[in-house]
């Protein structure tokens, strides 16, 4: 029994390291920030939703409709009333203002209530992100025209009206949908216009995340494995340039990483809609004439610019990686080398699946930019609002950053330093122990 628990001891201790700690704290405190955002962005959705800006062009402008206003005004909302103009000088004037919605009260709007009318409201979205959370637009304008409806169907309720539909009592007033953006219009709900662009959009960033991650941890994982079978040296010191030793395995990484992230995708999609009987990538035909109404579509030079962001951010994923490994004496201390990548690249891609960075507070905005692997996850929304700008300044910086980290990875490689980095590491081991 003594044996046991002396072979127990060892296989604890080998196992439960600070390598196998350092990750599985890091993720947790990940999720801690990420739950910390999450709560935030919850809480301004629901303070937004009943505080948000709205432009009402009054039409009628009777008493009637300035007690609506009235009303808007007593919930909470931040209301611009606007007597004249057409529509567009209308949205204009909401986009200079930061107003979410603009609301139509069309004329006979209070005749057509007390007399039991059925009437719909023109309802404009003004959207600045295609983020479920990063504008409140939607929120503004569906609990507004909510408010009004139950204050008109309230009165009718209160007036007992005779000979009334018992529908349009219920439902006095519907909501014709508009969303507005890059200046163009659309007849489309914004909510299910946001839920389709993330359906378009959510395997970019599930194949980003999974090419960069798997490809960094292929190659630590080669490397030191190299280190730890002792073929590092005879592999170095044949008659091949060791940067192209490098770049042979950062290669090799790269289409691995891809072909599983492939796979990945199909069978994620398969699964999408096995469960929902449509496909992934499916929407309504409404919802994708209203994408090109708006000018929301993708071309072929759009997918290059996300090809070569992907594969600026690969790149730097494998050029950290070759200089991470090259600290890692065996493949199980790899584990906690790669730790460092996993957060570069987890942090934003958590980020990006739930609001847009673009509408997050400046210090947060500068620190997830200078993060490399935010602007893949990035790119394809940028490019949807045509913000070319922010893709090809992002690209650049990838590739910036990846020459820093290739000659610095190309240093540590041509000289002796990559044999005498675990021996030193034992060297302080030795000396502390004394």
């Amino acid at each position: 029994m003594r044996k046991f628990f002396v072979l127990l001891k060892k296989e604890i201790k080998e196992l439960f390291t600070i390598q196998m700690f350092i990750p599985i704290l890091i993720g947790g405190l990940v999720f801690l920030l990420l739950g910390s955002v999450m709560s935030g962005i919850a809480e301004n959705a629901d303070e937004e939703s009943g505080s948000g800006k709205i432009v009402v062009l009054d039409l009628d402008a009777s008493s009637f409709s300035g007690d609506v206003i009235k009303l808007l005004n007593d919930e909470g909302f931040d209301i611009t009333t606007k007597h004249q103009g057409d529509i567009s000088s209308v949205i204009d004037e909401a986009k200079k203002i930061g107003a979410d919605a603009v609301i139509v009260l069309p004329k006979d709007f209070g005749k057509n209530a007390v007399t039991c009318v059925s009437q719909s409201l023109d309802v404009y979205s003004v959207l600045g992100s295609l983020s479920l959370m990063g504008q409140t637009g939607d929120y503004a304008a569906e609990s507004s025209v909510y408010l009004i409806n139950e204050y008109v169907s309230d009165l009718l309720i209160a007036g007992e009206t005779e000979n009334a539909d018992p529908d349009v009592i219920k439902n006095p007033v519907v909501k014709n949908d508009y969303v507005v953006i890059n200046g163009k219009t659309a007849n489309v709900n914004a909510a299910e216009l946001k839920s389709f662009v993330t359906a378009q959009t959510v395997f970019v960033p599930i194949v980003m995340f999974m090419i960069i991650v798997y490809s960094a941890q292929l190659l630590i994982t080669a490397l030191a494995s190299e280190k730890e079978n002792k073929t590092m040296e005879t592999l170095l010191s044949t008659p091949v340039s060791r940067s192209s030793i490098i770049g042979v395995k950062m290669v090799v990484s790269g289409i691995a990483a891809l072909v599983y992230a492939l796979v990945y995708m199909l069978g994620f999609q398969y699964y999408i809609g096995s469960m929902t009987g449509v496909g992934a990538l499916g929407g309504g035909d409404h919802i994708k004439d209203a994408m090109v109404q708006l000018g929301l579509t993708l071309g072929v030079g759009d997918y290059i610019l996300i090809g070569l962001s992907l594969f600026a951010g690969i790149l730097v994923a494998l050029a950290m990686s070759s200089i991470l490994g090259s600290m890692a004496e065996d493949v199980k201390k790899a584990q906690g080398y790669i730790t460092p990548v996993m957060l570069l690249v987890l942090v934003p891609y958590l980020f990006t699946l739930v609001t847009d960075i673009s509408t997050a507070s400046l210090p947060v905005k500068i620190i997830l930019n200078a993060i490399p692997f935010s602007h893949p996850f990035q790119a394809s929304n940028y490019l949807f609002l045509n913000q070319y700008a922010a893709v090809i300044l992002g690209i650049l910086y990838q590739f910036i950053l990846f020459a820093v980290l290739l000659a610095v990875a190309a240093k540590i490689y041509s000289s002796d330093r990559i044999f005498t980095v675990r021996h030193s590491t034992k060297l302080f081991a030795r000396k502390k122990t004394r």
